[in-house]
């Protein structure tokens, strides 16, 4: 027992000193018309990475949530801001041609948003 103690001593001793090294977690707050397939891109992993690291089916995110981003590169510069997300009251009335991806592409979100 006490060479446990002075083993975890000594290992918090070292990580404070910079000899192993702690990573930091990058978290991601979504925001309202991202989607994983966006964010994945913006730091440069999978969608499967983060689904992955957040036990989240990948389908279903929601503005708020917290993501830890496993792996990240520094997010993109050149990555658009978001447009808002239409409020809960929005109406659309559908036009012939329309379609689901044709809809969620002119709000900034995705078809499987729409479909919910």
């Amino acid at each position: 027992m006490r060479r446990l103690i002075i083993l975890a001593a000594a290992i918090i001793v070292l990580s404070t000193a910079g000899i192993f090294p702690v990573a930091s977690q990058t978290v991601h707050i979504v925001q309202p018309g991202e989607n994983l397939y966006r964010i994945a891109r913006q730091y440069g992993v999978s969608v499967d990475s983060i689904a992955q690291a957040n036990n989240i089916n990948p389908n279903f995110i929601h503005a708020g949530t917290q993501l830890a981003i496993p792996g990240a590169a520094a997010p993109a510069e050149s990555a658009p801001a978001p447009a808002p997300a239409p409020a809960a009251t929005s109406a659309y009335t559908v036009r012939g041609g329309d379609s689901l991806a044709s809809i969620a592409s002119q709000f900034n979100t995705t078809y499987l948003i729409l479909a919910e």
